[in-house]
């Protein structure tokens, strides 16, 4: 549960500056991390819930500090769906259609495209307009620079979990 929680949360934050650093509008990359933080949102839920003991020394510091800044840009982003009339329904649908943009990504190309649902696109076209007018694009946002070391944690995904983040694929649902 750990590993796959990981790949969720690490995938979506590695497609989503990968877009941000690309995208030819700011807009564009924004409305993938709306999409995508329903996800993003869960996936950190999962993180610290299912955190292993054996780096329990560490579980603060990389939650807070290493994966704090987009787990709260999630959360906002999330808010902002509901704000815009997204309901549970909704925003598991939305997480559904990420999951599947990722499993199909191409990882030679710079952005995923995503297929929702029209009432769906609608909620993250109106989260997104509000949620990137009040944040930086991920890659040039400060928030999202940690330099803490986090040795244990590091070698720990080097050891346990199959894909160090880059979603494979089988990690992605399990």
């Amino acid at each position: 549960m750990f590993c796959a929680a990981w790949s969720r949360f690490a995938g979506s934050f590695q497609v989503v500056a990968v877009a941000s650093a690309f995208a030819a509008e700011p807009a564009e990359a924004f409305a993938l991390e709306v999409t995508a933080a329903p996800v993003v949102e869960a996936a950190y839920a999962d993180l610290a819930a299912n955190w292993p003991d054996a780096i329990a020394a560490e579980r603060d510091t990389v939650l807070t500090y290493v994966f704090g800044g987009f787990a709260g840009r999630a959360s906002r982003a999330v808010e902002q769906i509901r704000l815009a009339g997204g309901d549970d329904p909704a925003l598991a649908a939305i997480g559904d259609a990420w999951l599947d943009a990722l499993a199909r990504r191409n990882p030679d190309e710079p952005t995923v495209s995503v297929d929702l649902a029209g009432g769906d696109q609608s909620l993250v076209d109106a989260a997104a307009a509000v949620f990137g007018a009040a944040n930086r694009p991920v890659n040039v946002d400060p928030a999202l620079v940690s330099e803490v070391p986090t040795p244990g944690f590091d070698t720990y995904l080097a050891q346990t979990c199959p894909d160090g983040g880059l979603l494979a694929g089988g990690e992605v649902s399990g």
